[in-house]
């Protein structure tokens, strides 16, 4: 697959198609279109024989080419503007509040667009982008807002352009991109890499300057002078990728016949003029473009502003041009020098310490186009989808603009979506009436685990139903008893406590027991009506004996007043950790069976007797029982049993003192 060039002339500020240029490896062909004023009347008709044209040249190039539109600079215009970054749908807003004078502008005046250009065309009848690259993020300052910058904007009226592009697409024609003949200049300045086979081209340009070669980060500012219609396209390039450009309107005069002896390498020249009576009848004089010393000085004003907003300055020049280009005014206007070379002098003097190369080249378009379409199908530049989407090297609105295939994409994803679509709703019904029968079968386990529980309630037991999973059963119930166990606290041994605290008071004479409280709260207290040192005696006796369990209760007491012949003694004791290395408390001792009495009254006993027991009451006479064989009895507290002294009851009196 190969490459061509259509080259596509414009009038009536780019509203209307006149003519257009065919360049191919083949070579070239021309196409004379309507005249302006009839192409002004009927664009549409000018679109369509435009399009006829181009696809009989594509069928007989070779190679089956992609075609690159390029549009000339007919009402083109290019300067900077203020905006937020250089996303195509900002700058269009920005230049949309510009030309709608909006209070908050801040950006110059857009004059330079043309009158044809309003607010309402801004991306419509007219492709407006900034000369710059898009993939860069917007700049955020420390506050996190958006920050303002000066962008170089392009814009370029494209409304017949855009009926060209739907017919070629239309017919299957394939196009690369859209460019202007700015784009084209850019591109034609990238160094060619690969050799190519010549396209028969007419004699090579004449070199009358050159300089040394430049790298790809050097910014070249290259000028083309047209002739016809009579202007000065120049450009700013940095690796094939356009920075900012221009355009100057020249004068255009005739060469007549001397009336007098011209001067010395010049002729007679006349400024043209329709409406000059001196006109002589016939053939038209063949005009020549001229260039002063004015727009040298216009070319380095625009220069100097350009470097001011962008902060870049060129540092090669190179100028292209006819032969027959003449000079007025300019200081390097001598009789045997070129007009390009004047050219070059003057722009030389009037940006210094820049090397300047001058060309002279009898159709510089041309040679322009053949160069860029050498460069792409060597393939020194990007592919055509990065460039395509690239407003440094194409117009982007129509290299971009959606045709055929994307009209198909687009029906074909409508349709998958409308698939998808119905697809959803067959699943979705599908899941409703499932949800149904979820819905229902749910009914019915509610329904039957309510009934199993009526069953177990009523049965009194409930009868856990078989899992699929025993083992798991089994662990979860195993690691809930370690949980549980975990849990548990060893009770306070209060039984062995209160075995230690009746085996401290025996032998302790002269205690009366007037209260005990003993609970799991880690508190026990005692109330005592003691004779003499019966209360320490006691608190000693408790303290020295043990329970043998790891905790116990400690025990403290005090006397608190007297009662009479004898003192209140009250113990207080908590409990905490058993000191260690210490011996448990020994069992009590088993008391020996007592036989039953054989008489009935019983005998007062002493007080030896009764020393630490309860007092038997006195019982009536009553028949002696049948033996019976002894039990052991259970264990209890040590005690004496009575013994019969007489057959007549009596009282048995109490030692003070007994607890």
């Amino acid at each position: 697959m190969t490459v061509a060039a259509c080259f596509i002339s414009r009038a009536g500020g780019g509203l209307a198609i006149t003519g257009a240029r065919w360049f191919d490896l083949k070579g070239e062909s021309p196409w004379l279109g309507l005249a302006p004023g009839k192409a002004i009347e009927d664009p549409v008709r000018a679109a369509e024989m435009l399009v006829e044209w181009i696809a009989v040249q594509a069928k007989a190039s070779p190679g089956n080419p992609e075609v690159i539109i390029v549009l000339d600079s007919d009402g083109a215009g290019c300067g900077w503007i203020t905006a937020e970054s250089p996303q195509p749908e900002v700058v269009r807003a920005a230049v949309r509040d510009a030309l709608g004078d909006s209070e908050e502008d801040t950006s110059p005046s857009l004059a330079w667009m043309g009158q044809w250009v309003g607010p309402s065309e801004v991306g419509s009848a007219t492709s407006v982008q900034a000369l710059a690259d898009v993939t860069i993020p917007r700049q955020k300052s420390a506050k996190h807002t958006i920050r303002r910058q000066r962008l170089g904007i392009m814009s370029v009226p494209d409304a017949p352009i855009r009926l060209v592009l739907d017919a070629l697409d239309g017919a299957g024609i394939r196009v690369r991109r859209v460019c202007t003949i700015w784009h084209a200049l850019a591109a034609a300045q990238v160094e060619k890499t690969k050799p190519t086979t010549p396209a028969p081209t007419p004699a090579p340009p004449r070199i009358v300057a050159d300089s040394t070669t430049t790298t790809v980060d050097d910014v070249i500012a290259s000028v083309l002078i047209q002739e016809p219609p009579g202007e000065i396209l120049w450009t700013w390039s940095q690796g094939g990728a356009l920075l900012c450009a221009g355009s100057i309107k020249l004068r255009e005069s005739v060469d007549e016949p001397p009336a007098v002896e011209p001067a010395p390498g010049r002729g007679n020249l006349r400024l043209i003029d329709a409406q000059d009576p001196d006109q002589p009848p016939g053939e038209p004089p063949t005009s020549v473009v001229e260039v002063g010393r004015s727009d040298i000085g216009r070319l380095a004003t625009d220069w100097l502003g350009w470097s001011v907003q962008t902060g870049l300055a060129p540092q090669r020049i190179s100028v292209a041009g006819a032969s027959s280009i003449t000079c007025n005014g300019l200081e390097f206007d001598l009789p045997d020098m070129l007009g390009v070379a004047a050219v070059a002098a003057g722009i030389g003097k009037a940006w210094p310490g820049v090397p300047v190369a001058a060309a002279v080249n009898d159709d510089p378009v041309a040679t322009t186009l053949r160069r860029m379409i050498d460069v792409e199908n060597l393939g020194t530049l990007l592919p055509a989808g990065p460039m395509a989407v690239d407003p440094r090297q194409s117009i982007t609105t129509l290299s971009t603009r959606p045709g055929r295939a994307s009209r198909k994409l687009h029906l074909w994803g409508g349709l998958a979506l409308l698939a998808g679509g119905a697809a959803v709703a067959v699943l979705g019904v599908r899941a409703g009436r499932s949800a149904k029968e979820l819905t229902g079968q749910l009914d019915g386990i509610v329904a039957t685990r309510e009934e199993f529980f009526v069953k177990a309630k009523k049965y009194g037991a409930v009868i856990t139903p078989a899992t699929p999973e025993p083992v798991a059963l089994l662990r979860s119930k195993v690691n809930e008893k370690l949980a549980q166990r975990r849990e548990l606290r060893e009770e306070d041994p209060l039984i062995a406590e209160l075995a230690r605290f009746l085996q401290a008071s025996e032998g302790v004479q002269g205690l009366e027991l007037r209260a005990l409280s003993l609970n799991s709260g880690m508190l026990a207290t005692a109330e005592f009506l003691a004779q003499e040192d019966a209360g320490p005696t006691f608190l000693e006796r408790i303290r020295a004996t043990r329970t043998g369990a790891p905790r116990e209760l400690r025990w403290d007491g005090r006397t608190i007043g007297v009662d009479g012949t004898r003192r209140r003694f009250n113990l207080s004791a908590r409990m905490d950790d058993a000191p260690k290395n210490t011996p448990p408390l020994p069992p009590l001792p088993k008391p020996t069976p007592t036989p039953t009495p054989t008489t009935t009254p019983a005998t007062p006993t002493t007080p030896e007797s009764t020393q630490g027991n309860p007092t038997p009451a006195p019982t009536a006479p009553v028949p002696a029982p049948t033996p019976v064989p002894e039990t052991p009895a259970p264990e209890i507290l040590p005690a004496t049993p009575a013994t019969p002294t007489s057959p007549e009851p009596a009282p048995t009196p109490t030692p003070e003192g007994t607890p």
